[in-house]
């Protein structure tokens, strides 16, 4: 007796904490819908991280160009107009990973990032195809909390 109640507090308490933990990973702004069309002379990148729960506990941070930085979410993507030419892209969590995307003007480029270990909270970083990339936006929803890039920022980005 005792130890079946034990057993079903212990229970009760790992969903209570799981709740708990996934609750604060979820983004709330509107869900995926693709962009009409690319802005004139501007290339268009879709930043996201898909479902997978590595790293849930963790919001690693994903700097886009020299202007924007967004906390990347499980399930958040964020569409980021950029203009033509080299882009760094760079995750940061425990660790930093980037990478220089050549952006075209009239394209459109996919850029997963997410972490590679649960408990560690390494960052990963990548261009993704659109059908693979698309298939995994579907379930996501817009990061709408954005901050732009400071002296600090960039100066740390240097070394």
């Amino acid at each position: 007796m005792i130890k079946t109640l034990a057993r079903t507090l212990m229970a009760c308490a790992a969903a209570v904490v799981v709740a708990t933990t996934l609750s604060g990973c979820a983004t709330s702004g509107d869900a995926f819908a693709p962009q009409a069309a690319v802005p004139e002379g501007k290339a268009l990148v879709y930043v996201y991280r898909n479902g997978a729960l590595h790293g849930a506990m963790f919001t690693p941070t994903v700097t886009l160009g020299k202007d924007v930085k967004i906390p990347l979410s499980v399930s958040g993507y964020y569409p980021y107009v950029a203009s033509p030419g080299p882009m760094l892209i760079r995750i940061t969590n425990v660790g930093t990973r980037s990478f220089t995307l050549d952006a075209k003007a009239g394209e459109t480029y996919y850029v997963r990032g997410g972490l590679v270990l649960m408990a560690a909270g390494f960052p990963a970083l990548g261009q993704v195809n659109a059908a693979e990339a698309l298939t995994e936006l579907k379930d996501c929803k817009r990061i709408t909390k954005t901050s732009t890039v400071t002296a600090a920022d960039a100066a740390a980005a240097a070394l």
